[in-house]
């Protein structure tokens, strides 16, 4: 059984979410299984890795923004970078991302949010733009996202130096 059919597998345990937050986590981690799958292959395509983890971020977002017990998150896919923004009074997560003073995770938060908005912005929703999931139309031209180099999303070095610098 390959990697795709192993994910499969996993997935269909039966969970049996308690509430909406559960069901955004447990869904969150099978997307983020999927994305450490495909990041790890030299052959998948930059788009198919963004969108896993654009879904990922989103539902793990969705998670920690939903109550327990608390009804479905909205139908939107904004919810990442507010999750970012919130963070910081979350002392749990502090702790567990390691952060002594709540003035340094709050930075550190602070320096993600533009990264969390970008990816927030995969997502297809809205005006017509680059996302991984759906082409889209520019001056008249369409554009695919296998095509799309999504500058500034690079998840991976692309040659010895990039990879050197990366570290």
């Amino acid at each position: 059984m390959g990697h795709l059919g192993r994910c499969r597998a996993a997935d269909r345990r039966q969970l049996k979410a308690a509430d909406w937050r559960s069901a955004y986590f447990e869904q969150a981690k099978s997307d983020y299984r999927m994305l450490l799958m495909l990041s790890s292959q030299t052959n998948v395509l930059l788009c198919q890795v963004l969108h896993y983890l654009q879904m990922t971020t989103e539902k793990m977002a969705k998670g920690f923004l939903t109550p327990t017990g608390s009804a479905k998150y909205s139908n939107t896919h904004d919810a990442f970078e507010l999750f970012v923004r919130t963070a910081k009074v979350r002392a749990n997560l502090q702790q567990i991302c390691g952060f002594p003073r709540t003035s340094v995770f709050a930075n550190y938060l602070d320096g993600l949010r533009s990264i969390a908005l970008a990816i927030e912005n995969l997502s297809p929703e809205g005006e017509p733009h680059p996302n991984p999931e759906y082409p889209w139309e520019v001056n008249g031209k369409i554009v695919t996202p296998l095509e799309y180099d999504f500058p500034g999303l690079k998840l991976r070095a692309e040659n010895a130096e990039d990879a050197r610098l990366s570290r």
